[in-house]
């Protein structure tokens, strides 16, 4: 949905015009609450924490599985019963490759 934006006459030559149309966001007054105290920035600080520390919990559910996806990276598809994507599939064959290489340089 295109919001459309009421028109603005243009001023008179040679007269300028200060009043907009819309509505000036007034600066908080003088006995508004203080927005920059400490004990919000500590409270932001916190609940930052909270979040990050949070989101680290998701991030390493199970570091087994990520272990067996960089010896075989076709293992999650399978063991879900789906095909693997073409990604998968080419790095399992470069992971082939790369051992087939050091195994004839007699490094494995």
């Amino acid at each position: 949905m295109v919001s459309r934006l009421p028109k603005i006459k243009r001023p008179e030559k040679g007269r300028v015009e200060l009043r907009d149309e819309y509505e000036a966001i007034e600066a908080p007054s003088k006995t508004s609450a203080i927005i920059d105290s400490d004990d919000d920035e500590r409270a932001i600080g916190a609940k930052l924490n909270a979040i990050f520390k949070e989101a680290s919990v998701f991030k390493e559910e199970d570091p087994e599985e990520n272990k067996r996806t960089i010896k075989d990276p076709l293992a999650p598809a399978l063991s879900h019963g789906n095909k693997p994507s073409r990604g998968a599939q080419i790095d399992a064959e470069l992971k082939a490759e790369e051992e087939q290489m050091l195994r004839d340089k007699g490094k494995i």
